[in-house]
């Protein structure tokens, strides 16, 4: 999915459990789940608009 940012998409993995793990155990109303969540959000955001953009590269060579 993401073979020249590897370290980008496992972040975003570590990210995303520690919100699911966190939000269980605390509750969505404590404040560093609430920054877990945007975080995630986010992450996931970044990772599509670069698998877009390298896909819509691809496309352009190929072309």
């Amino acid at each position: 999915m993401n073979e020249r940012r590897p370290g980008l998409l496992l972040l975003a993995v570590i990210i995303w459990i520690a919100y699911f793990v966190c939000a269980i155990i605390f509750g969505h109303s404590i404040w560093f789940v609430k920054i877990l969540s945007l975080a995630s959000v986010t992450l996931f955001g970044i990772l599509v608009f670069i698998v877009w953009k390298n896909k819509e590269s691809k496309n352009e060579l190929r072309d």
